[in-house]
């Protein structure tokens, strides 16, 4: 690791004298590449990178809202007690989050999943599936188990290949490389861009988040992955907010699939003219729980779970963090995701929170508040 005189030098290096506000972060996220897959070896990397990526971040003075970790698919052949060994040692480090089981459909740890992720609260999982016959594998070994609400937000299954995000749960290294990526927090700026017309703001801000990055790369030696530029809601920073402010009415309302696809065009659009090396899904993400105004929709019974499939067809990353009654046909459910990705052509994730209430329900989830249960 560089010393402190390195660190300084990489950080002030094209950051003097440019006068833009600090970046909040959403994720930043380490890729880690372990050199084999013993247990005790994983843990010392993510440790050691840790460590040292987190010295480079206050020296850099970069503003992290959560700090991530995520490990290459895991190979079949690691049986069960592998996998329950690496929670437990996982669950120690406890101020990182970590994209630790990302499964293939064959892994033997597909069947105790949920215990993986519900032992630790920082742990996170996911299976990947590419056929029906796997998927509807999937659904039965998880999302038909009745387990605390808060695990399910922490799992998510994947339709199609793997996708290398700093956005969890469905994270993976597929590149098997080390690295760093990120994602931002940014609605209030995509709005006042849209709405208001200044758009300097928003280049200013993800030019300053990008040249930082850069920073805490070099400081700790690790290749910059890229950037997802994915329109993501936190509570108050709501993106259905956005969409209604766009379309003077209620998300849900004629002209909501069309504002969906002016976000992603334009979330396209800065790509590209700001030549950005980006990574991951670069799309609108519709997070019900993790969004005040949708997650208002779907208590109105305005938004359904419907309207959410049908909206996967032009946002990433598909059904996410949406409450549903237990008792619909999930095999069903799982099959019309997976026909809006052969259609598509995208990766999507089913991340839904099955529980035994009715439509309109308020379930408490921790670190996020109140959500209901969608209408089907």
């Amino acid at each position: 690791m560089l010393n402190k005189v390195g660190v300084d030098k990489w950080c002030f290096r094209g950051l003097i004298g440019k006068g833009l506000s600090m970046a909040l972060i959403r994720a930043l996220t380490l890729h880690v590449a372990p050199r084999n897959w013993s247990p005790h070896d994983i843990v010392d990397s993510v440790i050691e990178l840790v460590s040292k990526v987190r010295d480079c971040i206050r020296t850099c003075g970069l503003n992290v809202w959560t700090l991530r970790a995520i490990l290459p698919p895991l190979p079949a052949s690691l049986d069960r007690e592998w996998c329950q060994r690496l929670a437990r040692m996982l669950a120690s480090i406890d101020d990182i989050l970590i994209a630790a089981f990302p499964l293939e459909c064959e892994s033997p740890c597909t069947d105790i999943i949920l215990e993986l992720i519900d032992n630790a609260h920082n742990i996170y999982g996911s299976i990947r599936c590419d056929s029906d016959t796997c998927l509807l594998r999937a659904v039965n070994k998880t999302l038909k188990k009745s387990v605390e609400p808060d695990t399910y937000t922490r799992f998510a299954i994947t339709v199609g290949t793997w996708i290398e995000t700093p956005y969890f749960p469905a994270a993976a290294n597929v590149s098997m490389s080390m690295g760093i990526s990120a994602s931002l927090r940014y609605v209030d700026l995509v709005e006042r861009a849209l709405l208001h017309g200044d758009v300097e703001k928003l280049t200013e801000f993800i030019e300053s988040s990008i040249r930082k990055l850069h920073s805490v790369a070099l400081c700790s030696e690790l290749p910059f992955r890229g950037i997802d530029l994915s329109l993501s809601p936190w509570m108050d920073e709501s993106v259905g907010h956005l969409i209604e402010k766009l379309i003077s009415a209620k998300i849900g309302s004629p002209g909501t699939i069309n504002a969906v696809h002016s976000l992603n065009m334009f979330i396209k659009a800065i790509a590209r003219k700001m030549r950005l090396n980006v990574i991951g899904f670069n799309e609108v993400m519709l997070s019900v729980a993790e969004d005040n105004i949708l997650n208002e929709r779907v208590k109105e019974g305005y938004v359904r779970l419907r309207d959410l499939v049908c909206y996967s067809l032009f946002c990433a990353p598909g059904l996410d963090m949406v409450a549903i009654p237990r008792s619909i046909d999930l095999d069903r459910l799982a099959i019309d995701v997976f026909t809006v990705h052969k259609y598509k052509m995208r990766t999507l994730i089913i991340r839904v929170i099955p529980v035994d209430a009715e439509p309109g329900t308020p379930i408490q989830l921790k670190n996020i508040g109140t959500t209901y249960v969608s209408l089907p």
